[in-house]
């Protein structure tokens, strides 16, 4: 199930769906109570839930979040307004999906993933981060999910990567958590997470389009960029880690900043020459 504008729901539709999270069932004024068979609930709110004591303990029933960006880049701009819908190319029935519960659910714990699990507790309470026992609870589970999906029959350090999505609760707190559970789950996730920020700060402090030192700071930021991806390839190259997705992210991340950056001073250079013709 999908619901829209989840945030905007008044009490007595939170408590509707609340019953139906929990119980799976749902009680109609002057009618025998319904049965409902909610699988899997997504919901979606462009307000944040944190703000609102009386929201707080709806939103902490969502235990994945993840937040959508505003889209940036003009290309990829245009090919979301230009793309056509598509029929899925994918179908998965009841009976698969049963199946795949029961799977994950045999996944094998660790006792090293228990351990860096509660070495995340503390590091999250030590920052301030508040996490409920409902998402500590889910957090085993969601783990052995990931493993499920990455075909391994026991839950890996690097597998805790996923709860990068469970333990934050305000948007705001997003960051420091990827940190504290790259720095726990899979160092190479933290590396590839700082090489990102890098990339960031060195964009941020270029000079205003039109300053006069403006095309050599770009020509020295590419440059730096350039040596910033290269490091982390060279990180992704020599890593065991089964699973890089996280960083092979970072890598193609880092190389969409260069290659905006050098379409768009390039752009300049052609109009200067334009004008001096």
């Amino acid at each position: 199930m999908f619901l829209d504008e989840i945030g905007r729901g008044n009490s007595v539709v939170r408590n509707a769906l609340l019953k139906i999270i929990l119980e799976r069932t749902l009680d109609e004024i002057g009618m025998a109570q319904v049965t409902v068979p909610l699988i899997s609930l997504f919901a979606a709110s462009n307000s944040s839930m944190t703000d609102d004591e009386d929201l707080q303990a709806f939103d902490d029933r969502f235990v994945l979040r993840e937040v959508v960006q505003e889209i940036v880049d003009d290309d990829a701009f245009t090919r979301m307004i230009t793309a056509k819908c598509q029929a899925p190319k994918a179908w998965i029935d009841l009976a698969q999906i049963r199946l795949a519960q029961e799977e994950a659910a045999a996944i094998r714990g660790t006792r090293e993933v228990l351990d860096k699990i509660i070495e995340l507790r503390h590091a999250c309470s030590s920052e301030g981060i508040s996490v409920s026992p409902r998402r500590w609870k889910k957090a085993l589970a969601i783990t052995k999910a990931r493993a499920w999906l990455d075909g391994e029959p026991e839950v890996a350090p690097e597998h805790l990567a996923v709860l990068t999505s469970v333990l934050w609760r305000d948007p705001d707190e997003r960051k420091a958590v990827e940190r504290l559970v790259y720095q726990a789950a899979c160092p190479i996730y933290l590396t590839a997470l700082e090489a990102e920020d890098s990339v960031t700060d060195l964009v941020k402090n270029l000079p205003e389009p039109g300053a006069a030192n403006y095309e050599e700071a770009v020509e020295n930021c590419l440059m730096q960029i350039a040596d910033c991806h290269a490091d982390l390839d060279q990180h992704v190259q020599r890593s065991r880690v089964k699973n890089l997705e996280r960083a092979k992210k970072s890598l193609q991340t880092i190389a969409a900043v260069h290659e905006g950056l050098a379409r768009d001073i390039k752009k300049r250079m052609q109009r200067m020459q334009l004008r001096s013709a």
